[in-house]
């Protein structure tokens, strides 16, 4: 059916319609607010099964399942097996159309489709196909405007709910995640899993052409392919190729000098949504990132990022401004000199 665009399964209370039963069951309860699965533990319910499991487990401090390597231990099966293949090496998943192989099928699966031109999952609204079920949602939600999640502080909303939760912590300041190390503490887990990799030296993705490692998955992905020169996207205007997805969509702005993404305040328009978003503070007084250590707060995540330096006395080699940091570290100390 996924070839065909056959969707037999139709909503009951809108126009949409889906490839499998479950699925539209799933859509439905968006309509009805039915929320059949509850948290053992508290009050919370869920109109998924699998949700309500995760988060019971996250209420939990139980991690039942430990490597058999170290002393870390999971809390679900899956990520223990895929811990376990970072001392291992192992990479069981080999594609069938070239020497690549992978740690986990989907990842497999997802490389294939590359050779294949595989895109299984086709925008109901236009010509786009998309090889994950994840960015085709989301690119359907651009033709419908949908933006279901609203922040409770503002008049903002969101296609994606952890976007909204995280835009609400600007507002409210919350940072729930505490390194189990030091005194840090963070807005999002991954950002103090990712944090707490410092500590810890533990870097799991390893080059499989050389002896680097990576914290970030992405960071090894990207790596491997200044080994293999592969630049999966192509310019449609000119012979171009890019490795990064977005940095071949800004070129393509290039050729059309198309600017979509019109300021609220004035008439400019710009290339980049980011390049919009930073021209709108310049109307207004937001300044979301705030340094851990004073007053101060910053329209930009990188520069609060090189601030808090000043304070740590953190020199850091990959700051891009690490000779100003520097500089101001010689003029005012740092937090351990003044203490």
């Amino acid at each position: 059916m996924a070839h065909t665009g056959e969707r037999p399964f139709k909503c009951q209370f809108c126009e949409k319609s889906f490839i499998v039963a479950g699925h539209c069951k799933r859509h439905e309860m968006t309509h009805t607010g039915d929320k059949p699965f509850k948290c053992q533990y508290c009050e919370k319910l869920f109109s998924k099964k699998r949700s309500c499991k995760l988060h019971e487990m996250a209420s939990t401090s139980e991690r039942p399942f430990k490597c058999q390597f170290c002393k870390k231990s999971f809390k679900f099966k899956g990520n223990c097996k895929r811990h376990e293949m970072t001392h291992t090496g192992e990479r069981p998943f080999k594609c069938q159309f070239c020497e690549k192989s992978f740690q986990t099928k989907w990842d497999c699966k997802i490389h294939v489709m590359t050779h294949t031109g595989d895109r299984p999952f086709k925008c109901g609204y236009c010509e786009k196909s998309f090889l994950k079920k994840r960015d085709w949602t989301i690119h359907e939600m651009i033709h419908t405007d949908e933006r279901t999640f609203k922040c409770q502080y503002c008049e903002k909303s969101f296609v994606m709910k952890g976007n909204c939760k995280r835009h609400e912590m600007t507002h409210t300041g919350e940072k729930p995640f505490k390194c189990q190390f030091c005194e840090k503490s963070f807005q999002t887990k991954w950002d103090r899993k990712i944090h707490e990799m410092i500590h810890t030296g533990d870097k799991p993705f390893k080059c499989q052409y050389c002896d680097k490692s990576f914290i970030i998955k992405r960071s090894c992905k990207l790596h491997e392919m200044t080994h293999t020169g592969e630049r999966p996207f192509k310019c449609q205007f000119c012979e171009k190729f890019f490795i990064l997805k977005g940095n071949c969509k800004r070129h393509e702005l290039t050729h059309i000098g198309d600017k979509p993404f019109k300021c609220l305040f004035c008439e400019k328009s710009f290339q980049t949504k980011w390049d919009c978003k930073m021209h709108e503070m310049t109307h207004t007084v937001d300044r979301p990132f705030k340094c851990q250590f004073c007053e101060k707060s910053f329209k930009k995540k990188g520069n609060c990022k090189i601030h808090e330096m000043i304070h740590t006395g953190e020199q850091g080699k990959d700051s891009p401004n690490v000779s100003i940091v520097r500089s101001h570290i010689k003029q005012k100390g740092t937090v351990k000199d003044r203490k």
